[in-house]
């Protein structure tokens, strides 16, 4: 917008009728704009920034809360105390603590990663990652049913159409097909606790310990109990 405008002399009226006339005002209406799309970007950009900084209260709180669930403090802690592990924990707490943690790492070193104001390409590639990890989270704290997209969409507070761009950028899949494979991976982890298949089954909302076999077994080649008895690293979602 500057730039469009060093050559013209400060203070420099337009001049009605002349030559200079038509080609002043368009130099004024480019530099509107210009100023206008600089504005509009530099607003975008700290509302994406503010979206992240939530994403990373609301990350680091989830984690804190499945971390009470899973250890206690003693009563009077003094120095050297070390928390100790319940010994009743709920379910899949510990699956939680470890999907939580991951999250608020990864959010963590983007954090430190923004030390310069990435461009426009840069910041789009940024905002659909944030989308796919705020419904991520939301995907773990609704394992045991299938959210629809409108409540995804108000979860991380876009349209249907950017989240289903985003999923489609940054993993290559759609929505729905990521969910499916995302609980798979969370079941895998489970049966590899020593979880036996109905109780999983059970504990993600599965109509039956049968649907949720021919579903883990159409993803992963294998039952739910051959995997459980030689369980490794399922990636069903890419990452």
């Amino acid at each position: 917008s500057v730039s469009m405008l060093e050559h013209i002399p400060p203070g420099q009226p337009i001049l009605v009728g002349h030559h200079s006339e038509r080609g002043h005002r368009k130099l004024l209406e480019r530099s509107d704009r210009k100023m206008e799309q600089s504005i509009a970007a530099s607003e975008k950009a700290d509302y994406y920034e503010h979206k992240a900084a939530a994403a990373e209260r609301n990350c680091l709180r989830l984690l804190a809360g499945a971390v009470r669930e899973g250890w206690t403090l003693p009563a009077e802690p003094a120095a050297g105390d070390l928390p100790a592990r319940r010994g009743d924990p709920p379910l899949g707490v510990g699956r939680l603590q470890v999907l939580y943690l991951e999250e608020f790492l990864w959010l963590l070193a983007r954090r430190l990663g923004r030390a310069r104001r990435p461009g426009p390409r840069a910041r789009a590639e940024q905002k659909q990652v944030a989308l796919v990890e705020g419904a991520r989270l939301y995907f773990a704290e609704n394992l045991d049913r299938e959210p629809t997209l409108d409540e995804i969409c108000r979860a991380v507070g876009c349209s249907k159409p950017l989240l289903q761009q985003a999923f489609r950028a940054r993993t290559g899949r759609t929505v729905r097909d990521y969910f499916i494979r995302f609980k798979i991976e969370q079941a895998g982890a489970l049966l590899a606790q020593g979880y036996p298949p109905g109780e999983v089954a059970r504990m993600l909302g599965y109509a039956s310990q049968s649907y949720f076999s021919q579903r883990f077994r159409a993803l992963t080649g294998q039952t739910p109990t051959a995997y459980r008895r030689a369980p490794k690293p399922l990636h069903l979602c890419g990452g």
